[in-house]
């Protein structure tokens, strides 16, 4: 019989477990850009989205901003899930903000959908960006936060996982992840 004690920590940038067991280890540092998006409903979504974007992930990039989508389950975050999940997309995009949202900043998502409009209006070579935007059900935002290479991602039993080691900055998704 093995018995294994574990402590992981992978709640993202801003793990406390992390924070407790690896005090001396670099902080998340804010990058100067938000990250923003929205989930659309299966019923929501336009008909005339090619299956390629509903049933893979998309990258499109543009002379001001990237568009990212992918399918989401029943078109709303995992938290919000209800009963049985069908099929929605999701879709972000990130730009400069001065300084790191408040909490109340970030639970008010009323600017979202202004920004990605007024970043996307004139790109009619992005489709379906404006499409997905209009059609959104729930609006998110977040600051984006970095961390400096780690010394070492484990302490005795203590294992540093996901983004709570090594975060991938939504910008550079794409490119980190091909």
């Amino acid at each position: 019989m093995v018995i294994l004690s574990l402590c992981t920590a992978n709640l993202g940038v801003k793990s406390a477990v992390r924070t407790q067991l690896f005090p001396g280890y670099p902080k998340p540092e804010f990058i100067g850009l938000n990250g923003a998006g929205g989930f659309v409903k299966k019923e929501d979504i336009p008909p005339n989205v090619p299956d390629e974007i509903l049933h893979s992930m998309n990258f499109m990039f543009g002379k001001r901003a990237f568009f990212g989508i992918a399918p989401a389950s029943d078109g709303v975050p995992p938290h919000q899930y209800k009963t049985k999940l069908t099929k929605g997309l999701m879709w972000w995009t990130n730009w400069v903000i001065p300084e790191e949202y408040t909490p109340e900043q970030m639970r008010d998502t009323s600017d979202v959908k202004a920004h990605a409009i007024k970043l996307f209006a004139d790109r009619k070579m992005m489709y379906p960006c404006m499409e997905l935007i209009n059609a959104t059900s729930l609006y998110i935002k977040q600051s984006i936060f970095d961390i400096r290479s780690l010394p070492a991602w484990s302490k005795s039993r203590a294992c540093l996982i996901g983004d709570a080691a090594h975060a991938v900055p939504s910008h550079s998704l794409a490119l980190s992840l091909t």
